[in-house]
């Protein structure tokens, strides 16, 4: 699944918090919704999947990671543990699964488009809930 989401003007936010409230609490707080967020994204990954899907193998490898920094931002990585199932759905993906046009054409784009301001939604939500 390719796609991101950036939260902006949320650095000076994030610093006068853990400024108050400290910096493990913070991060405490922000891998807790992360991971939460994670597993729902995960679910909302294996539903799509398993539309297009033969065997039911695709939509059991989907998991995710756990919280790690990359380049200095909490990420956490949602895919595949069986790294040989990647392949197979993304022919699936793009229509190269031996029908130029799949049932399942685009879903996980279109999932990561329609997700982005939920996402987004959910995690801010959440960080009101967790620290205020």
């Amino acid at each position: 699944m390719s796609g991101s989401v950036t939260l902006k003007g949320d650095d000076q936010v994030l610093r006068a918090i853990e400024e108050r409230l400290g910096d493990r609490k913070v991060k405490s707080a922000v891998y807790k919704i992360l991971r939460e967020e994670a597993a729902e994204q995960t679910e909302d990954l294996r539903g799509v999947i398993s539309g297009f899907a033969l065997t039911g193998r695709n939509a059991a490898a989907v998991d995710h990671g756990g919280v790690s920094m990359s380049q200095g931002t909490p990420t956490i990585k949602i895919g595949f543990g069986d790294p040989s199932r990647a392949p197979l759905v993304h022919l699936s993906e793009f229509g190269y699964a031996g029908n130029g046009s799949p049932r399942g054409l685009g879903a996980i784009r279109k999932l990561a488009e329609a997700n982005k301001p939920k996402y987004l939604q959910n995690v801010q939500t959440k960080i009101k809930q967790e620290l205020f």
